[in-house]
């Protein structure tokens, strides 16, 4: 435990050196002279990019990710994948997010951002299918969630299957007023989604 401290000390030290300018050292020596655990190489992809350097962020990543392969940790590998989407490079973004969304817990979220950037694609199939995994995956769906796959079946799928999309929001309880006026408008015969309509203004 103290040798853990003395590391976890020695690399917050060294990453506050490198902030100020104090210690010149790449991203790729301070993980391999600290033998650090992820938070480590996730702070300090953190730090160069909130002092604005976009190359040092991407550079610490990949250092860490080379070194103990891309399905290392679930931050590092998710901060990966959203600075390749940031920067345009979807499908290496895609290509993290699926190496690592069915190891760790979180795969929701590796499978949002493979839809958005399946979105940005214009591959609207994939990310249609990867929603409906999102839906059936067993974590509750957000608003976002059922708002965003029903415009995309409106605009590049089929519109009918919204009835099912809307179904599963009712059963998570998401009586938000945007997804009920949907309800509302697919079902006008409804008394059901009419009253709860009123009731969400």
């Amino acid at each position: 435990m103290r040798l853990l401290i003395r590391a976890l000390a020695f690399s917050q030290a060294l990453l506050a050196l490198v902030a100020c300018g104090a210690v010149s050292c790449t991203s790729a020596s301070v993980i391999e002279r600290t033998k650090t655990d992820a938070s480590i190489a996730v702070e300090l992809a953190e730090l160069y990019g909130s002092n604005g350097d976009k190359e040092g962020e991407l550079n610490t990543l990949l250092s860490f990710v080379e070194q103990y392969s891309i399905t290392t940790d679930p931050q590092v590998a998710y901060n990966l994948a959203l600075r390749y989407y940031e920067d345009g490079d979807y499908r290496r973004a895609v290509d993290v997010c699926m190496a690592n969304r069915d190891i760790y817990r979180a795969h929701v979220r590796f499978n949002r951002l493979a839809c958005s950037c399946y979105i940005a694609m214009g591959d609207f199939e994939n990310a249609l299918r990867l929603y409906d995994d999102i839906l059936h995956s067993g974590d509750k769906p957000t608003e976002e969630d059922i708002l965003r796959v029903c415009r995309m079946m409106d605009e590049h799928g089929d519109p009918s299957d919204k009835k099912r999309v809307i179904d599963i929001a009712m059963d998570e309880g998401l009586f938000s007023k945007k997804i009920l006026e949907i309800a509302a408008d697919m079902d006008k015969g409804e008394d059901e989604y009419d009253m709860l309509l009123r009731y969400a203004k």
